[in-house]
């Protein structure tokens, strides 16, 4: 009897499709050496620019906006696609002046919002203890 539960939720899976890409017409490849991030309930917005050592600031030029399960997957990838890269080519070298600033955890924090920056720290603190960190 147990083997039944089994096979109905194996057959309930759905299988993984193959997707074909095409470039439309539009298609642009541009050049980025900073993202920001706007967060809506929806979406997350990405910010792309680049930065302007004559002008001081970052020069932005494309946003584009992308529901949470595309964020999600998108962090999967970018995960797999990093350690592919420094299997092949090691550490990612990070400049000091590139580094996220640590957040604090604010004081009043919800519980549910203390794990959030607790997790967010403990990132930073993996952050900089697993790559070669240079400075200019």
């Amino acid at each position: 009897m147990d083997e039944e539960p089994k096979e109905q939720a194996e057959q309930s899976e759905p299988g993984i499709v193959e997707q074909t890409f095409a470039r439309g017409e539009e298609f642009e490849s541009l050049y980025a050496n900073n993202v920001t991030l706007e967060a809506t309930g929806l979406d997350l917005k990405l910010v792309f620019g680049e930065i302007d050592l004559r002008k001081q600031l970052v020069e932005q030029h494309t946003a584009i906006t992308i529901p949470w399960v595309m964020a999600k997957i998108l962090s999967y990838y970018l995960g797999i696609f990093i350690a592919q890269h420094e299997a092949q080519a090691g550490k990612v070298m990070i400049p000091v002046s590139a580094l996220p600033p640590l957040i604090p955890i604010p004081d009043g924090a919800t519980p549910k919002m203390r794990a959030v920056y607790e997790l967010a720290q403990d990132l930073h603190h993996k952050l900089v203890a697993d790559v070669a960190i240079v400075t200019p």
